[in-house]
C-alpha cells in the first residue's frame, strides 16, 4: 500500500477515536472542539487519498509502473 494511503488509514483511525472520546465529553465547548479534531484528521485523510489517486493517474499517463 502507499505511503500516503497507510497515513490515510491511520487518519481515520484517529477521527475515529476522537469522536469516540468527544462523545464522554459532557461539556459543549470541548465536545465540538473535539469533533472539530475529528473532523479535520477525515478531511486530512480525503486529501491523502485524492494525491494517491492524483500521482497514481499520473505515474498511468506517463507510461510508469
Amino acid at each position: 500500500m502507499d505511503d500516503d494511503l497507510e497515513t490515510a488509514a491511520r487518519y481515520r483511525i484517529r477521527a475515529r477515536d476522537v469522536r469516540a472520546k468527544a462523545k464522554t465529553i459532557r461539556d459543549r465547548e470541548p465536545r465540538e472542539i473535539m469533533l472539530k479534531i475529528a473532523d479535520d484528521y477525515d478531511n486530512m485523510a480525503d486529501s491523502l487519498v485524492t494525491i494517491y489517486r492524483s500521482k497514481t493517474a499520473l505515474r498511468r499517463l506517463s507510461g510508469s509502473t
